[in-house]
């Protein structure tokens, strides 16, 4: 807070992996991006269309499927204290390059995974450039790209413990059973990723029990 008791607006000049400053400095700048509120964005978004996307599936093709307003892809999210500059795919490949990132657990993860490889297509836009493969049992699905030798990856492990939720197509929150010990079953498939997004916490904490065996 200032003198007068306003706040001070800092530009954000940390190492976001997704972001590039327009100034090319590299400083550091105490600032906490976890604390702020969405706020509506008229000019700068969405940051990409559902159409220009081909590895959104069906499940999550909102407009596809009819829905009418696009008013949900319209917002940013705006820090307290500082603002943080726009995303820029080719800065983010440039970090991740030769390495790995991969999004574990259930469709809330297989929607932050698809929203970022159509953030990522802005840096590669010649489809002979890049490639997307999904397992024929949509387990574990896999967006590479080739000049900068980075993937990123999907894989559906809803309790990240072997579980009979675990096919990936066919599965229910009810009559939940998991496998004490068995993080080895998926976490093998894991392995050697630099960077592991994580997110099975609807499926943990729907329903009062479940089994374990």
């Amino acid at each position: 807070m200032g003198a007068e008791g306003r706040t001070t607006t800092r530009r954000w000049r940390g190492r976001l992996p997704f972001a590039a400053n327009g100034d090319g400095e590299e400083e550091e700048e105490e600032c906490d991006v976890f604390s702020g509120r969405w706020v509506r964005d008229e000019a700068a978004r969405p940051l990409y269309r559902e159409a220009d996307c081909p590895y959104i599936p069906a499940q999550l093709a909102c407009e596809a499927h009819g829905r009418p307003e696009t008013a949900y892809q319209r917002w940013r999210w705006q820090p307290r204290g500082c603002a943080l500059p726009a995303f820029d795919a080719a800065a983010m490949l440039d970090r991740l390059r030769g390495k790995r990132v991969m999004f574990v657990g259930d469709s809330l993860g297989r929607g932050q995974f698809t929203s970022l490889v159509c953030l990522l297509l802005a840096a590669v836009p010649d489809p002979a450039a890049r490639s997307f493969a999904t397992s024929p049992d949509q387990q574990r699905s896999v967006f590479t790209a080739a000049a900068y030798n980075a993937t990123v990856e999907f894989y559906w492990a809803p309790f990240l413990l072997q579980s009979n939720a675990d096919n990936a197509a066919v599965h229910r929150i009810s009559d939940r059973m998991v496998r004490r010990g068995s993080i080895g079953h998926h976490g093998r498939h894991w392995e050697g990723a630099d960077v592991i997004v994580f997110n099975t916490y609807l499926w943990w904490c729907t329903g009062l029990q479940f089994r374990i065996l």
